[in-house]
This record gives C-alpha cells, sequence and structure tokens, in this order.
C-alpha cells in the first residue's frame, strides 16, 4: 500500500504540494525536497512440532528355567566324572543342547519405547 507523496521547498523547508510547479509560494524557492513511502503487510506463519523420546530397556527372569540351567551347568561335569566313553559324550552333548535351549528361554528383554509429540 502506498504512502502520500509529500514535497518540501529545498530553500525554507516550507510544506509545498507536490503537484504544484515551482516557486515555492512561501520564499519563492527553486528547489523542492520529495518523499514518498511505501508499506507492504506480508502475512506468515510459524510452526514447530517437538518429538521426545523415551527408552527403557528391562529383564524379566523366568526362576525355575534359571534354576534347571543352573543345575545342568553344575551337575554335568560332575556326572561326567562317573560317565566314560561314547555314554558319557552323549550325554554331555544332550545336556549342552538343553542348557543352550533352556538358557535361550530363561531371561526376556523388555523394551519400552514412549514418544510425546508437541505441536506448536
Amino acid at each position: 500500500m502506498s504512502e502520500p507523496t509529500t514535497a518540501v521547498c529545498q530553500t525554507c523547508g516550507n510544506s509545498v504540494d507536490p503537484n504544484a510547479p515551482p516557486p515555492c509560494p512561501k520564499c519563492g524557492g527553486m528547489g523542492r525536497h520529495y518523499s514518498a513511502g511505501i508499506s507492504v503487510s506480508v502475512p506468515c506463519s510459524t510452526s514447530v512440532t517437538a518429538t521426545h523420546e523415551h527408552r527403557e530397556e528391562t529383564k524379566q527372569n523366568n526362576r525355575s528355567l534359571l534354576i534347571v540351567v543352573w543345575g545342568l551347568t553344575i551337575g554335568m561335569p560332575i556326572v561326567g566324572m562317573f560317565l566314560a566313553g561314547p555314554v558319557g559324550a552323549v550325554v554331555g552333548v544332550v545336556a549342552s543342547v538343553m542348557t543352550n535351549v533352556l538358557g535361550s528361554r530363561a531371561t526376556k528383554t523388555i523394551r519400552t519405547i514412549e514418544r510425546n509429540t508437541v505441536h506448536s
């Protein structure tokens, strides 16, 4: 939007009509100083999004499976002292496989993720 143009005499500073020809009606000066302004309005908008993330990891134990795993871990070397040869080898392999399978199921990891998003 344009603001109106103004004019003043360069000699005496008197405000004069910008469309009127010189000389100045007050002092007769021929110089003029013109000024004009422009104002512009531009609409704008902003938005901000923030996300907070909380992660938590916990372990959950199956107590009965842990007891069996520890019993096999401690007991099988003692049994191995009494069994020899191919029978001892087979018993050792079977006990190792059982301990491995049960051990993987004895403990669970639980992950919890919470996200909070804020818009403004």
